[in-house]
């Protein structure tokens, strides 16, 4: 069994609550790779980017991943990471202005400072997607991890294509192909509030399970305002929180309604 997550923004809480929900499925989440020599009973994990940013536990997360070896893309997050850090490598000109954007990426600038070098050269190595038989993984796009840009999709072969970036669950027909985007394990969202749930998927072959749980999100967000991150981070912090505390979708919202009256 392969468990897909994707957004976990550095949420251990939500992360530990897929590992227990995992087991008492009756599944054993095994160290390294993807791979195909798989009992019945064993399970491994594959990260469709944005493993962190912007909590606190998030280069702890990304350490943990590496060193256990599992299969990872790199998210739009990771780039902004590498970014805030100088070593993002792209064509993308947000990316190399992370650091002079003033408040907004505050909380991106912040969190980079807890990781260290072997980490963010990993995650500066880390695939964009990956095809795996009938199933392609990717984080947003084809063409970009920050973009919802499907062009040349469809002439893939996969006819399972998986994904994450837009927090929001939802398997797709599209011709003889099936789209798949998971919710966020981190920052779970909707478009009203909600009761706080980490979402994950299972996949066997081309079947895909989109599954919530129950975590402590109010634990996360105590951690969050105890770190300083909230404080620190500025009115795009103070949105995260509200967002972690009521599941309901809000960055979106306050950056369009920022638009054209406020530099961000």
């Amino acid at each position: 069994m392969i468990v897909l997550i994707a957004d976990l923004h550095g949420n251990r809480a939500a992360f530990d609550s897929i590992c227990a929900d995992v087991a008492r499925r009756g599944f054993t989440m095994l160290n390294g790779p993807l791979r195909r020599d798989l009992r019945e009973d064993d399970a491994v994990p594959v990260f469709l980017g944005d493993l962190v940013d912007p909590l606190p536990e998030s280069a702890e997360m990304a350490l943990e991943i590496r060193e256990r070896g599992w299969t990872a893309l790199r998210g739009n997050h990771e780039d902004y990471i590498l970014a805030a850090r100088g070593l993002y490598r792209g064509a993308d000109s947000l990316f190399h202005s992370v650091k002079g954007l003033g408040w907004r990426f505050k909380p991106v600038r912040l969190c980079a400072e807890g990781f260290d070098e072997r980490t963010l050269t990993w995650m500066a190595s880390l695939p964009e997607s990956i095809s795996w038989g009938e199933v392609l993984f990717l984080h947003a796009g084809l063409r970009s991890n920050r973009r919802g840009d499907f062009r040349g999709l469809q002439a893939r072969p996969e006819r399972l294509i998986v994904g994450g970036h837009f927090h929001d669950p939802r398997v797709i027909p599209w011709g003889e192909k099936r789209l798949a985007f998971l919710g966020a394990a981190g920052i779970p969202l909707r478009v009203e509030p909600a009761a706080a749930r980490a979402e994950y998927a299972l996949l066997k072959g081309t079947e895909i399970e989109l599954i919530e749980v129950d975590y402590d999100a109010e634990a996360t967000a105590g951690l969050y305002e105890r770190s300083g991150g909230v404080t620190d981070g500025g009115p795009v912090a103070r949105v995260i929180l509200h967002e972690l505390r009521t599941r309901r979708r809000s960055l979106g919202p306050f950056f369009s309604l920022v638009k054209g009256s406020v530099s961000v």
